[in-house]
């Protein structure tokens, strides 16, 4: 006998939300506990209902926020990340704060079926073909920066998708600081753009540990 799963799901309201519902609602061992259609109610839910596992649309919420807040109040709850097109750097940021699994919304209803499954379990699962960018994206570099010990600190503090004033604060320098590490950092990684540092910033964990 199939061990039942228990499942919220957490999308904008629409025709995605309705017929996954449903269609998860008539799944033999799953159980759809609820739905919510913002990331407080998303959060709120979770909280109270204690699923086994979390279904969240990835515009929904900060996944740097909200993730870790599950983790750290609902340990028990896994979190699966759902998207019809990922943003940059977005996969990696989900496994970084605690994710369980990031699939694409055009998956088949029985490859989300499985996900669920799998990802009740503890197990890690991504869409075939973000699981390929991220090893593409993640072989792109060669050898690893030589930064120093700051400049890699303010590095995995951008990752975590804060601003300069808040990483000021976090490190106890002034915003000018930060500032001053961050354009070295854009020169030394060569990279144009505060948008190119912040997406390598959210792969940095990852980049050199394979």
């Amino acid at each position: 006998m199939i061990e039942p799963v228990t499942i919220l799901i957490a999308d904008r309201q629409g025709p995605f939300l309705t017929t996954l519902t449903m269609a998860l609602g008539q799944e033999p061992g799953i159980i759809v506990l609820g739905e919510a259609d913002n990331g407080e109610e998303a959060l709120e839910k979770t909280l109270k209902l204690k699923p086994q596992v979390l279904l969240m649309d990835a515009t929904l919420c900060d996944i740097s926020r909200v993730i870790p807040k599950i983790n750290e109040n609902a340990p028990s709850v896994m979190t699966m990340i759902l998207s019809d097109s990922p943003q940059e750097g977005e996969p990696f940021r989900t496994l970084y704060y605690g994710g369980k699994g990031y699939l694409l919304k055009s998956s088949s209803h029985i490859e989300i079926v499985q996900a669920i499954r799998k990802v009740a379990t503890g197990e890690v699962i991504l869409s075939p073909s973000i699981a390929t960018d991220m090893v593409k994206e993640l072989h792109n570099g060669k050898t690893k920066p030589k930064l120093s010990q700051r400049e890699e600190e303010v590095l995995e503090l951008l990752g975590e998708g804060l601003t300069n004033r808040e990483v000021a604060e976090r490190l106890f320098v002034s915003e000018g600081t930060v500032k001053t590490y961050v354009s070295r950092l854009r020169e030394k990684l060569n990279l144009k753009n505060r948008r190119e540092l912040s997406i390598f910033a959210a792969k940095w964990p990852f980049a050199f540990r394979i």
